[in-house]
Order: structure tokens, then sequence, then C-alpha cells
């Protein structure tokens, strides 16, 4: 007899969209963490076995898309929201378009112990905890079930995240609704919250003090160069550049992904989502007049729906189109995945018991880290390089 209920069987597979447990009609699965800090589902003894969780699971419909997107740089014309941006500014239009005209925006923001979540906005003052990037899986949890409860009341819904859970809330959903805006981003991977949480007991330990607010996108140093921040209640603050945080040193040495994020189902151009968003690293190669080092954004315009919403939007901002297949030269995580560090496991083992600090330092900063951070270095001497070439109204071929 075939089971008709999901399972943890292929782990390496499941991206914890939580699409199964929002589907059941008994409520009788719950995601739960793992000894990595990943959900994943756990069905219970009052299973019906429907199968709506294997019939809505992206492992099993492997759906694909046949589009022609179309690739922009951008920026906002408003300073002020792009300095409060990862990058270019914007998510932002989009989301205060979609609430001008009386919709809800769905994004992923800090709770109060600063675990990242996904949650809703109705006014646009509530955007900011939506902005700037959180290195961190968010928990959906609810949130599907809200978007379909505002869709089917007639409300507009721009829905932002990742390209897998953007698969699920489709699949959820389980038909198109021309109200829904869906936006994701070039992702390279998502990080477990249960290291992230240790990250943040750390430096609360280390300031003697709870966090107050998080920040992994400050400009001070410029766009390409971006720091990490906290703020303490203390009033004390920690901030350092990406290449010497030990959290950032954490995630680009890949050791704290996901499974899934290893053999990515949705490293494509071609994408469920109307928008995709990024930051557009190598602008200043491929569009120097744009680019300023306060931030410029790559945007794909997916869709239909993403034509028209962009449209929406243009006035706020620069833009130019690129050819796609440039632009992505420099922004490999958009076909590609990350591959996984040699000593995760150990990692993910240690960091239960073993001060952040000592952890990341044994495995990430003397190690994968340290030929991730010199290319990096590499990567700003060229940029520098470039741009002198630039003023001095000269060309640099890059090649690779």
């Amino acid at each position: 007899m075939i089971t008709r209920k999901i399972n943890n069987t292929n782990r390496s597979k499941c991206t914890g969209c939580f699409a199964c447990a929002s589907v059941c009609p008994i409520d009788c699965i719950e995601m739960i963490s793992d000894n990595e800090g990943f959900w994943y589902p756990a069905v219970n003894e009052s299973c019906i076995e429907c199968g709506k969780c294997i019939d809505v699971c992206h492992i099993f419909k492997n759906e694909k898309v046949d589009n022609h997107p179309i690739a922009y740089a951008c920026k906002n014309t408003d300073e002020e929201i792009r300095s409060e941006s990862s990058s270019g500014g914007v998510f932002y239009e989009l989301a205060a378009y979609m609430l001008s005209q009386k919709g809800v925006v769905f994004g992923a923001g800090y709770n109060a112990n600063f675990e990242v979540v996904h949650t809703y906005v109705e006014n646009i003052a509530d955007l900011k905890r939506f902005q700037r990037s959180k290195y961190v899986q968010s928990k959906i949890g609810n949130t599907f079930k809200q978007a379909k409860k505002f869709l089917l009341s007639g409300r507009n819904v721009l829905f932002s995240g990742t390209p897998c859970q953007i698969a699920g809330l489709k699949s959820f959903l389980g038909k198109p609704y021309d109200s829904l805006t869906c936006v994701d981003f070039i992702c390279h991977g998502v990080p477990s919250p249960l290291v992230w949480k240790k990250y943040i007991e750390y430096q609360e330990k280390r300031s003697k003090s709870r966090t107050q607010k998080v920040d992994f996108r400050v400009k001070d140093e410029g766009w390409r160069r971006f720091s990490v921040r906290f703020i303490f209640e203390n009033h004390t603050k920690y901030q350092q550049t990406l290449l010497k945080d030990l959290y950032m040193n954490v995630f680009l040495s890949d050791i704290c992904l996901r499974p899934s994020c290893y053999h990515c189902d949705f490293k494509t151009l071609h994408r469920q989502s109307d928008i995709t968003l990024a930051d557009f690293w190598g602008v200043q190669f491929i569009c120097p007049e744009i680019d300023d080092n306060k931030g410029t954004s790559l945007v794909f315009v997916n869709s239909k729906s993403g034509i028209e919403i962009f449209d929406s939007i243009m006035s706020a901002l620069i833009h130019k189109e690129v050819e796609i297949n440039l632009s992505v030269k420099y922004n490999p995580s958009a076909i590609r995945s990350s591959s996984p560090h040699p000593d995760r496991a150990k990692f993910l083992v240690k960091i239960l018991n073993t001060p952040f600090n000592v952890v990341a330092k044994e495995y990430c900063m003397e190690n994968v880290g340290f030929k991730k951070k010199v290319s990096l270095l590499i990567y700003s001497f060229l940029d520098i390089f470039c741009v002198k070439k630039f003023i001095e109204g000269k060309s640099l071929k890059i090649s690779g």
C-alpha cells in the first residue's frame, strides 16, 4: 500500500517552505527544527492520508517555467530610500505601489527575539521591517494561509521570499490569482536559524547587553564593502565589514546552509516569480554610468504581471536594460548552487556547545573563508582599477 503522507526521507530536497503544513485540512503536520536548526514536516497520528501534502510538495511537482525575462540595472532616485535598502531600493517602490492600491505586502522581518519570520504589513510606515537583507532562513508560519485569505477577499497581495518559498506559495494556492504579485531574489542559500541564534548569543555575551537592532547591510564604507551592525540596549555598538565579521565569514563559507541549497531546484533564469531582485554585483563593469557604490539593483521582470507593476514604478528609478546572460556573469548564484563546505557536519555539531567565535575561526576564517576573502579582495582591486580606467576614458575588457 502506498503511503499518502509527507515524510522526511528526502531531507536533502526539502526546502522547509511550509506548503505541506499549510495545506493540511486537519492541521496534523507540524514543522519541527532538526539538530541543525532547519524546519522539516512531522506528521502526527491523526493523519487521514488524504495526500494533499504530497500533491503540494515541489519535490514531487518539479514544475518548469517557460518565459523570457528582461533584466535591468536600477537605482532609486530617492537617496534616503536607497541608503535604507540593501542595494538599489527597488523593493521599497514595488511594495509602496502595492500599498497605494490598498494591497497587502508580505516579507521577512525580525521578531522581538531577532528571529527572522514572515509577516505582512498594510501601511507604508511598516515597510522598513522588510528592507535590508537578512542572511537567515525565514519562518513562513501561517503566511500562506493569510495571503490566500486576502486574495479571496479581493485584496491585492505582494508576496516576497526566496524562490523556493514563492514556489511553495503558488503550489499551495493551487491556481493563479491576477491580484497576486510574487517577488523573489537571487539567493546564495539560506543559513541555519540555529547558527544565527548562536551568533546573537555570542554578540550579547560580548557586549553584556541584549540586542536592540541588527543591520546586515550598512553602507558606511560603500555598498560593495558593506558592514554588519548590532546596536545593544546598553547603548554600545558593534560594526564590522563583511570581510571581518564572523557571521558573514560563516555564511560565505557555505558551511551552514540548508541541505537543499547545495543542489537547489530553483537556480534558473526562468522563475515562478513576477519580479526577481538582487544586488547588481559587477554593475561597474556592465553599466559604469549608473554605479556610484551606493547600491544598484539587478531586476528580472519575469511575467506580464511583472511588466505591469514594474512600469508603474519606473518613474521612481534610474534604470537601464541589460543583457541578462551578461548580468549573471557576476551574479552566479542566479543559476548555480553553492558547494557544501567539507567540514559542514563538524561545524554544525560543534556550534551547539562551543563559543561561536571559536568555531567560526577554526572552520571558516582560517580555511575556506580565507580563500573567499582573498577572492573578495581581488574583486575590490579590480573594482578600483576599472573605475580608474573609466575615469581616464579608457575601456577594460573583462575575460572569463
